[in-house]
Order: structure tokens, then C-alpha cells, then sequence
């Protein structure tokens, strides 16, 4: 098996129950296996290991993959990022706060549901030291917020009240 092999998991749910998703059995592989999520950028080890995973009822047929080694690529980047960003839901004022400590230029801000579906975009952002994004007509439920910078991207999981 090589390394970059990517095998596409199908998941159709017709209900919003957590499932679980584990390897019941592998053989003549010797490499780590991940299960992939490219909504969210992550990987997570799936050798040894169940993983529960909160979806909402619904065919997801391009989102998850069986790959044999780590999503890393962000990693640098990230550690960059977090260090200049803060980024947090206040919800009690419906906004998205992003704390800017070295006023990075953000090029664009976006919101998803964990659906996949782009709920609100922001463009033209100043560089502030404090960003406020209103979350006006924005559902409670948990989203993903991806904040695309000079220096790299940068994804949050937020639940919105």
C-alpha cells in the first residue's frame, strides 16, 4: 500500500444519531490507518481506535477518505497562526470575535454548517486589532469558520446559539 492512497467512505445517514466508524479487521498492512474529513482538514488515527462522529441525516460522498498517513500539511502554518489569532463565538452578541494580535490582512472570512454549505462570507475586512463579524440570521447549531489570512488559513469549530 502507498503511502497516498486515498479510499473514498461513502456515509448515508437517514437519521441524526452518532455513529461510530472503526476497522474490524486488516490484514498484510503494516501502515497506520486515518479516516480523512475534507470539510473539516482533519485526520484522525483510525488503527486501534473507534471514532464517533455527530452528523446530521444525509449523504456525505465526498467528504471522508481511508488514507495511510496524516493530514499534516497545515500544522506549520497553524502554529503560526494561532499565535498571531484568537478566534471565538461571542454569542450573547451574535458575533464572531477574531483578536488580531500582529493586524494580519484577512482576505476573506466564511462560514459553513456541518453540512458543507456556505451560510455567510465576509469580505473586506479591516486589519484591526479586534474584528467583530455579526452573525445576523444565523441558526444555532455548530459551524465551521475558516479565516483566510496573509499568512495562511486558519478553520474553527464553533457551536452558535
Amino acid at each position: 500500500i502507498k503511502e497516498d492512497l486515498q479510499i473514498p467512505l461513502v456515509i448515508t445517514k437517514d437519521d441524526d444519531e452518532i455513529i461510530s466508524i472503526s476497522i474490524d479487521e486488516a490484514q498484510n498492512i503494516s501502515k497506520q490507518i486515518y479516516l480523512f474529513d475534507s470539510f473539516t482538514g482533519t485526520s484522525k488515527k483510525l488503527t486501534h481506535n473507534k471514532l464517533f462522529i455527530e452528523l446530521p441525516e444525509g449523504n456525505y460522498e465526498d467528504r471522508f477518505l481511508i488514507t495511510f498517513k496524516e493530514n499534516t500539511t497545515l500544522s506549520t502554518s497553524d502554529e503560526v497562526l494561532n499565535s498571531e489569532l484568537n478566534v471565538f463565538v461571542d454569542n450573547s452578541k451574535r458575533e464572531i470575535v477574531i483578536q488580531n494580535f500582529d493586524n494580519l490582512t484577512i482576505k476573506k472570512a466564511s462560514l459553513y454548517n456541518i453540512l458543507g454549505q456556505e451560510v455567510k462570507i465576509w469580505k473586506g475586512i479591516e486589519s484591526n486589532s479586534a474584528i467583530k463579524l455579526p452573525l445576523n440570521k444565523v441558526q444555532t447549531g455548530f459551524y465551521i469558520f475558516n479565516l483566510d489570512t496573509e499568512n495562511g488559513k486558519k478553520s474553527k469549530k464553533f457551536f452558535i446559539e
